[in-house]
């Protein structure tokens, strides 16, 4: 009876052991200031830490890359980073300002990233339809229409702001007035 309790129990410590030490040997793979030599670091404790498998079979990605001159024991489970999978932070530029604009609005599944939340465009055109709702055409080529009911005076040259609402959805404000109205992208 004692030894079926005291078989789990020891097992039961030697994984917290190993979880403190993996835990501690984690830590200070982290102090490391040199990038190869924490990778390395890294490598070892993940290998110490997996059991013992079976050779695993290659897979078709595997299969399909070609083969490398042989390298060092420890450079052969290193992986080559290019510059282009890893780059230095950079302002934003131009481009993906303008990039920016010209898909704001637009329903595009991204990630979450910083993008625009508030943009200002001029009025190309600004007629009302049938129902009295705006049809606006911005210079830069962007069709915004009209959503819910209500009425600003708008005309082309003005200056509009366009922002980002709740649920998706977009609110546009001429700066003049205090009031918005509720828009949806059409192109």
């Amino acid at each position: 009876m004692r030894l079926t309790l005291l078989a789990p129990l020891m097992l039961i410590a030697a994984g917290s052991v190993f979880a403190t030490d993996l835990a501690s040997e984690l830590q200070r793979c982290q102090g490391i200031a040199d990038n190869q030599a924490r990778l390395q670091c890294f490598e070892q404790v993940s290998k110490a830490s997996q059991p013992a498998t079976p050779a695993q079979p290659a897979t078709p990605a595997q299969a399909a890359a070609p083969a490398e001159p042989a390298a060092p024991a420890q450079a052969a489970d290193v992986i080559k980073v290019t510059p282009v999978q890893v780059g230095e932070q950079t302002g934003p530029t131009q481009a993906a300002a303008s990039s920016d604009e010209a898909l704001f609005g637009k329903t595009i599944r991204k990630t979450e990233e910083a993008s625009a939340s508030k943009i200002v465009l001029v009025i190309k055109t600004a007629k009302l339809d049938r129902t009295n709702r705006f049809e606006i055409e911005t210079t830069n080529g962007q069709k915004w229409v009209q959503t819910e009911y209500g009425y600003m005076n708008l005309k082309a040259g003005d200056k509009i702001y366009i922002e980002k609402a709740a649920l998706g959805s977009y609110l546009m404000s001429n700066g003049k007035a205090n009031k918005t109205l509720r828009v949806k992208r059409v192109d």
